[in-house]
């Protein structure tokens, strides 16, 4: 609903994610590019309605603030180090620190362990 409301985009809202959902949330990626995709190094659109995706629509729906906990930081993180092919589990480790600022609170890691469980595509 609030694609097609908000957004305008061409899309049915049925309970079912189909072809029409997925093109309508990629071109919804495409204008918050910065903010869905660039996080996870994405270059293109993925059509997944995960963290980022989620954020940005709660933000423009609710005006929630768009920024990340350290769990979903760590998610990204565990992405851009390694992508994890379909049916397998991987553990991302991540040694050297990292720092993050998110909305003004700087957040420093040392060492990041998460097991992925599902195939994200970026």
């Amino acid at each position: 609903e609030f694609l097609r409301n908000s957004e305008k985009l061409d899309v049915d809202v049925t309970g079912n994610f189909d072809s029409k959902t997925t093109a309508a949330v990629e071109a919804f990626q495409r204008k918050y590019m910065s903010d869905v995709m660039t996080p996870w190094d994405a270059t293109r659109t993925s059509g997944i309605v995960y963290i980022t995706t989620v954020k940005k629509v709660n933000q423009l729906a609710c005006g929630m603030p768009l920024s990340l906990n350290a769990d979903e930081l760590n998610t990204i993180n565990a992405y851009k180090g390694k992508i994890v092919p379909d049916g397998e589990v991987a553990e991302a480790v991540n040694s050297a620190p990292e720092t993050f600022v998110v909305d003004g609170t700087k957040l420093e890691f040392s060492s990041t362990t998460i097991n992925v469980d599902e195939v994200v595509y970026g």
